[in-house]
C-alpha cells in the first residue's frame, strides 16, 4: 500500500484510507473495524467526477463573475478541480484583483506598528492574514517574528 504520510498524515484519514484499501483489494478481515463494500461506497462518492452538466454550469458561473473559491464550495470540490475544468474548456483565468489599496496598506501598517497582530489587522480590513503579510512585504513593512510554533 502507498505510504500515507504527507498530506494524508492525519491519523483519522489514514485509518479510513487503510480500511478502504483493504476492502478494495479484497483483504478484509472479520471484526468490528472492517468496512464492507457498502460502507466504502459513501467514502468513494466523495471522490466522484463532475458531470458534463455540472462543468457547463461551473463554466457559466465563472464567466458570470463567481470566484474559483465560491465555485469550489458550491460544487463541493477542490479549487484545483475548478481551475482544471476551466482550463480544459479553455476559459482564461481572470487576473487576480488586489484587495487593498496603497492607502489601506499604509493604514494597516500603522495598526500593526501600534501592536495589533496580523490576524487582527486582517480582520479589520476583511482580508486574510496572508494577504496582509504579502502586502506588507511588497510595501517593505517589517513583520514581527511569530511567537507560536512554526507549522
Amino acid at each position: 500500500m502507498v505510504g500515507l504520510s504527507g498530506p494524508f498524515g492525519n491519523k483519522r484519514i489514514r485509518e479510513k484510507l487503510q480500511k478502504l484499501h483493504a476492502v478494495l483489494v479484497g483483504k478484509t478481515q472479520a471484526g468490528p473495524d472492517t468496512w464492507s463494500a457498502a460502507q466504502a461506497r459513501p467514502f468513494l462518492k466523495d471522490c466522484r467526477r463532475m458531470s458534463g452538466t455540472q462543468v457547463d454550469e461551473l463554466a457559466q458561473l465563472y464567466v458570470g463573475g463567481q470566484s474559483v473559491n465560491t465555485l469550489a464550495c458550491s460544487f463541493g470540490v477542490n479549487r484545483t478541480t475548478v481551475m482544471s475544468q476551466l482550463k480544459k474548456r479553455e476559459i482564461p483565468r481572470r487576473p487576480a484583483v488586489r484587495k487593498m489599496t496603497d492607502e489601506d496598506v499604509a493604514e494597516a501598517a500603522g495598526h500593526y506598528r501600534d501592536g495589533e497582530s496580523l490576524v487582527t489587522v486582517a480582520a479589520r480590513f476583511e482580508v486574510s492574514a496572508r494577504t496582509i503579510e504579502r502586502e506588507f512585504a511588497q510595501a517593505g513593512v517589517q513583520t514581527r517574528p511569530r511567537r507560536g510554533p512554526v507549522a
